[in-house]
């Protein structure tokens, strides 16, 4: 990545506009780096991304949900990007049993900040169901909070907080896209 204005990635001949100096602030580098992946496999044109940064600079919301809210992207096809990036399977959260007794595996502002529940417990194993299973510092977190190994799997973000809200008993806090 270069720093002086643009992002460039695997010579590809586009470089991305990043704007004033300091944009950087505005966007997570896991963000960008998403969206450059999403213009290498050729699902998004760095101008595509480049307006949905803007966006999420303004209004906030992960980068993933943006790119669907503007269009650029189905939501089955950046879940099927997601997963094979991620490597991991997918789950669709109404159809699994979400019991009150995992809401002690994670701590509910935890568990919202990083769009993640516990799905199942093993011996020495913890499946979570989240958003983005990306989120290595936060998959890492878990490991160290719960000294269980973490299992990832995609779900979608509306069947996350439908989840979240029945294991922790509480309405989602308010989101912006």
């Amino acid at each position: 990545m270069e720093r002086q204005g643009v992002v460039a990635w695997n010579n590809h001949p586009e470089a991305l506009p990043l704007g004033e100096p300091g944009a950087l602030e505005h966007q997570t580098l896991a963000a960008l780096k998403l969206g450059e992946w999403l213009c290498v496999e050729g699902l998004i044109t760095p101008k595509q991304l480049q307006h949905a940064l803007a966006h999420q600079a303004e209004y906030g919301g992960k980068l993933g949900e943006v790119l669907i809210l503007l269009g650029y992207v189905e939501r089955a096809g950046f879940m099927a990007f997601l997963a094979e990036a991620a490597g991991v399977g997918t789950i669709h959260l109404a159809n699994y049993v979400i019991t009150a007794e995992q809401r002690g595996v994670l701590p509910r502002d935890f568990a919202a900040q990083h769009e993640m529940v516990p799905i199942s417990r093993s011996r020495d194993a913890l499946t979570v169901a989240m958003v983005y299973p990306l989120d290595t510092e936060a998959l890492r977190n878990v490991e160290t909070m719960t000294g269980l190994e973490v299992r990832p799997v995609l779900c979608s973000t509306e069947e996350f907080w439908t989840a979240y809200e029945k294991i922790y008993e509480v309405s989602a806090p308010t989101r912006n896209v």
